[in-house]
């Protein structure tokens, strides 16, 4: 304790103290639907990602305010509730990871309530501490169906842990129609090959088949009917489903999934559909000249 600087020491307290004011204020701004507000929140360059299902990422206050301005007017009250806390202090910058629980009482009368984090980078400015970038994770979701969300990493309990989290993660970057996450879950020597589709080595040319797929889709939504596991592999028997111009598509597949013990990564994914149907039901639309990746 000899060593510490006790006026140092106290303008840290202060810090933490005048940025966990600004994270309250965020929740209040937002609560009162003070849209304008949030000037008093954020840096003039922020940008934020509150996920697929929630805007995306966005760049600019005023971009920033119009999106959550568009987000919170679907619903007639909210209550922002944050918990703990964790802020890395360095210098005139901080990052923040933050616990939230936002409840939603929609337009209908219904109710809705997620469970987040709030990963925040923040920047000391003339007029005090603001937010200047936002990422939102998700860790639990009651309500809301249909919405697309990170999701906060979790492991998976057992000897088929690796595996069950490679597959996720997978899943749920399908779900969010991002190539680069998709191309993210793969070794870099990954095969992926699905009957429909030429095969494809490599984290890029696994991206290209599932970004001219998922550019056809406005949603995605991939239903696990039954999992098995084993040491390095899964097996999936799932009902993929596309909706694509208004319209919902499904078709049943099996998945084979290898992951790399190495570094968790998907090694290998072989998707098996019987072709008939899948030409019947998604050839015509998926397969169209203008589905462009």
């Amino acid at each position: 304790m000899d060593d510490v600087d006790p006026a140092a020491a106290l303008a840290g307290l202060r810090d933490r103290a005048a940025i966990a004011d600004v994270l309250a204020a965020f929740c209040e701004r937002v609560d009162e639907y003070d849209i304008a507000g949030l000037d008093t929140v954020f840096t003039a360059d922020c940008a934020t990602d509150y996920g697929p299902g929630r805007g995306g990422p966005v760049s600019g206050l005023a971009a920033v305010q119009a999106r959550i301005g568009r987000g919170q007017a679907e619903f007639r009250r909210t209550h922002h509730q944050l918990g703990q806390s964790r802020v890395r202090l360095d210098g005139d910058t901080a990052e923040a990871a933050t616990y939230v629980t936002a409840t939603h009482e929609h337009r209908d009368g219904a109710r809705s309530r997620v469970h987040l984090r709030y990963l925040d980078r923040l920047r000391r400015t003339p007029a005090g501490w603001r937010i200047a970038a936002r990422t939102v994770a998700a860790t639990v979701v009651e309500g809301m169906p249909g919405t697309a969300w990170v999701w906060v990493p979790r492991g998976e309990p057992g000897p088929a842990g690796s595996v069950a989290a490679a597959v996720r993660r997978f899943l749920d970057a399908v779900e969010s129609r991002d190539p680069d996450a998709v191309a993210a879950c793969f070794t870099v020597d990954a095969r992926y090959a699905n009957v429909p589709h030429p095969p494809a080595v490599g984290p890029a040319a696994i991206r290209s088949v599932f970004a001219r797929i998922l550019s056809r889709c406005e949603r995605v939504r991939w239903d696990v009917v039954s999992t098995a596991a084993d040491g390095d592999r899964a097996w999936l028997e799932r009902v993929d489903r596309f909706w694509i111009g208004g319209r919902e598509y499904a078709i049943e597949c099996n998945g084979v999934y290898t992951v790399d013990p190495a570094s968790g990564l998907l090694a290998e994914v072989r998707d098996y559909v019987d072709l008939a149907t899948w030409r019947e039901r998604l050839g015509d639309v998926l397969d169209r000249p203008d589905a462009a990746p």
